[in-house]
């Protein structure tokens, strides 16, 4: 044993004097050499004192390592240079500045950023936090609809607040409170199995809505659908063919949708009311169809199509009127939006340059039985594609847009306001956005103007993508302290704050306002 043993010990002392007789291998460049020195600067708290204060104050920020590079670095709020008041090893005290919105405070020193907390700017708008929405909507919103003292909300989301569950649905459309919580005024039931995208109401208390879905409450439909008063669907017994009578005796029945209406070749995107309890629909479809039952079972159904494109108005039982927009061939391009006037004529836009035939500059305004209206279109359109247009209805105005540079011969700068005529309102005037555009404008009924985009200036000051806007264009401060937008709205409905004052209630794409997280839903206060 004790052989073997120095064998093996003699072994290892070969293998160690071969290994250490190797040429030692060079180590490599250090790939992080030359990197800068750490400076040593920490913020040492995420609040500061005070957390919200106005243009020309004082806040107390707490910092450590700064004192010792006094006046070689620049610190900023929302990207904007504050001054310095007082600098400790500790603290440094910095006045807010007189155009600003809120943001987080950044150090710039020798290249380097750090990022410290976020400072709120006093102003007259700010998120309602006493709304009662927590989690909001895990997808979109395409509109919400004031309804029995609070709203209903159509989109494409599966799930609000978290509530979803074996036995309770939330896909598609909801009614929530003034409060921003589920109401149970309503019985949607199983509710839709797709997104969708516009809701009505009718002269008879009923709801007419379209989109994506091919079912609601696990009834066959085709893209639209009409809703009772409480929100069920509008459903009706027909007699259809039974090939097993002998068997299956209540085969003959089947209990449908009342609305015998559907839509292929593409989405039902807007559904307007007509007075007659009818619907003017505007979408990307291609062709509308209608069950007959007379030939139907069951398992198979028997449609007669109809080709029409873009647009078609229906009858109260969901017959395509043939009287309206004859010979319809539709958009050569993308409809991006499409709003009703108080007299019943529907204003279309998006990316086109042709209607049934006419040459459209991306936005079309139809009469009621369908014909384009000459006076609105005399004003002409946009050089460029419209993104998004909107009607305030006791104001009687449009709001519209997007990249375009022009509407006729008017010079513009990505949102134009339109009286009811199609001619547009000079007196409102965008600023610069540097390089940047909108993708969302609305004019409220004070005559302030709403607008949302990719735009992190306007005029030369920070604004992050928000802007609340003077009938002229120009922002005043107080109503641009508001700070972050992160989203695209696509619906908003003017009502009061949770202490009474004006507000508005925004739905969309929406992730982060006011350095808040939202979901796609969020009521904002704008004080007179």
């Amino acid at each position: 044993m004790r052989e073997i043993f120095g064998k093996i010990i003699a072994a290892l002392l070969i293998f160690l004097s071969v290994v250490g007789c190797q040429k030692k291998e060079e180590v490599g460049v250090n790939p992080y050499e030359g990197g800068k020195e750490p400076f040593g600067i920490l913020f040492t708290a995420n609040r500061t004192d005070p957390e919200i204060a106005a243009p020309g104050e004082v806040v107390r920020v707490n910092v450590k390592g700064l004192k010792k590079y006094e006046n070689k670095f620049d610190i900023r709020l929302n990207d904007v240079s504050t001054e310095v008041v007082a600098l400790t090893d500790s603290t440094i005290d910095i006045r807010m500045p007189a155009q600003v919105s809120s943001g987080i405070v950044t150090v710039i020193l020798d290249g380097q950023i750090f990022y410290g907390p976020r400072i709120g700017v006093e102003g007259k708008v700010a998120v309602d936090t006493d709304y009662k929405i927590v989690n909001g909507f895990d997808m979109g919103l395409r509109q919400i609809m004031p309804h029995s003292g609070g709203h209903i909300v159509v989109g494409s989301f599966t799930n609000f607040e978290n509530e979803k569950s074996g036995n309770t649905y939330r896909t598609g459309i909801h009614h929530i409170t003034s409060l921003g919580q589920s109401s149970t005024s309503m019985d949607f039931r199983r509710r839709a199995n797709g997104p969708i995208s516009s809701i009505a109401r009718l002269p008879n208390g009923k709801f007419i809505v379209g989109g994506s879905l091919t079912t609601f409450s696990a009834r066959a439909v085709g893209g639209i659908a009409r809703l009772n008063a409480n929100g069920s669907l509008d459903t009706t017994v027909v007699a259809v063919i039974n090939p097993n009578a002998d068997t299956k005796p209540l085969d003959g029945l089947d209990t449908v949708s009342s609305f015998n209406a559907g839509f292929s070749g593409g989405m039902v995107s807007y559904v307007f009311e007509t007075p007659d309890n009818g619907v003017i629909v505007v979408g990307s479809f291609t062709s509308y169809w209608k069950i007959d039952y007379a030939y139907s079972s069951r398992v198979n159904r028997y449609y007669i199509n109809t080709k029409v494109k873009n647009v078609a108005r229906l009858k109260e039982d969901g017959t395509l009127d043939s009287t309206f927009n004859v010979n319809n061939t539709g958009f050569n391009g993308f409809v991006n939006g499409a709003v009703k006037l108080n007299d019943g004529r529907i204003v279309i836009a998006g990316t086109f340059t042709n209607y049934n035939g006419k040459a459209v500059n991306n936005i079309v305004c139809l009469k009621p039985n369908g014909e384009v209206d000459e006076d609105f279109l005399s004003h002409g359109g946009t050089n460029l594609p419209i993104q998004s247009v909107t009607y305030n209805s006791t104001l009687n105005k449009l709001a519209i847009a997007g990249t375009f540079k022009t509407f006729g011969s008017v010079p513009t700068n990505g949102v134009v306001l339109l009286n009811a005529d199609g001619s547009v309102d000079q007196n409102f005037v965008l600023g610069d956005m540097d390089g940047e555009f909108p993708n969302y404008a609305y004019i409220l009924n004070s005559g302030k103007v709403f607008v949302t985009g990719s735009f992190s200036k306007y005029n030369g000051i920070n604004r992050g993508g928000v802007l609340i806007l003077e009938a002229d264009g120009t922002a005043k401060q107080e109503y641009n302290n508001l700070g972050s937008f992160r989203g695209t709205p696509t619906t908003l409905v003017e009502t009061t704050s949770s202490l009474g004052n004006p507000a508005i209630l925004l739905g969309g794409t929406i992730y982060e306002v006011g350095g808040k997280n939202v979901g796609h839903i969020v009521k904002i206060e704008i004080k007179n």
